[in-house]
């Protein structure tokens, strides 16, 4: 047992195990058991506490429960119903799927975005928010009222195949001038912009703001490798070269991953704005 103070209540109470990632996401049940791929020391790790995602003892359990309310209902919409929906919308002249207001609580939906960023700011391996740090917890605490300028996410659905397409983790970027992070997990790369208001280019700003809005959140599938891709790739294969009994895959040749073929709104500058300091990079099912 381990008692403390909750970092989310403030209050001294026992303190349980919590998922920094919400196990669910990982889908375990498909792609097996969880490794670390540790890129400051170029090593895979395999550590039997973590064979069910990354947890820390955090937070008391009323207040796990309550942060296991966002995650519940991300998995539903994201995992579950999102697949069953067609294309129904064009923004942008680009084919899309539109999950509307009026059947989807998006408000939950972005809290549980806030919440992954909060609850990766507190682990032991944090990402830097700031001051933003503060202003999520007290959001989802409905200390003061959510701002849909503080934290954009654009969800983006992954359907092509690729080296790292399981890989989970969250990984800092700078966009349009805004600090960033991209949240990966299987299926899905989803960006996370601090702070919209003042970027670099307003007018792409503004159409981002579409892409969540109060009113309408839009998925947008790719099928290209993104620039985290190629940093992915890249350490991996540098982790498992270092890592006695790990072999790259039998088709990867060096030097010949393919281009995107469009750039899209993860395109542009972006390459250049990346780095790999994730509080956990995680590869479900990795054979040895």
């Amino acid at each position: 047992m381990t008692v403390g103070v909750c970092k989310f209540c403030g209050q001294e109470k026992e303190l349980i195990a919590s998922h920094i990632i919400p196990k669910v996401l990982y889908q375990l049940e498909k792609y097996g058991s969880v490794v670390d791929v540790d890129v400051k020391n170029t090593r895979i790790k395999k550590d039997p506490k973590h064979q069910n995602g990354v947890k820390e003892a955090l937070l008391c359990k009323e207040c796990d429960t309550e942060l296991g309310y966002f995650d519940g209902y991300a998995n539903k919409v994201l995992n579950i119903e999102v697949p069953k929906i067609n294309k129904n919308k064009i923004f942008d002249d680009t084919p899309c799927i539109c999950l509307p207001a009026d059947k989807y609580n998006l408000d939950r939906l972005r809290r549980f975005f806030i919440s992954l960023l909060w609850r990766s700011s507190i682990c032991s391996r944090p990402i830097s928010l700031g001051k933003y740090q503060d202003i999520a917890l007290k959001i989802l605490k409905n200390e003061i009222p959510d701002n849909t300028d503080l934290f954009l996410p654009l969800i983006y659905r992954r359907v092509g195949r690729g080296h790292v397409n399981n890989m989970t983790g969250i990984f800092g970027a700078k966009y349009l001038g805004k600090r960033a992070f991209i949240f990966r997990f299987p299926g899905y790369e989803v960006m996370i912009i601090i702070n919209t208001l003042h970027s670099s280019s307003p007018q792409t700003m503004e159409i981002l703001r579409q892409q969540f809005s109060t009113k309408e959140a839009l998925i947008f599938d790719i099928d290209y490798n993104t620039p985290l891709d190629y940093l992915l790739v890249s350490n991996l294969f540098k982790c498992r070269d270092n890592t006695p009994g790990l072999k790259r895959p039998p088709d990867y040749v060096p030097g010949q991953i393919p281009l995107p073929r469009r750039t899209f709104v993860l395109g542009g500058g972006l390459q250049n704005n990346l780095h790999i300091k994730s509080p956990y990079i995680i590869l479900p099912k990795y054979d040895t």
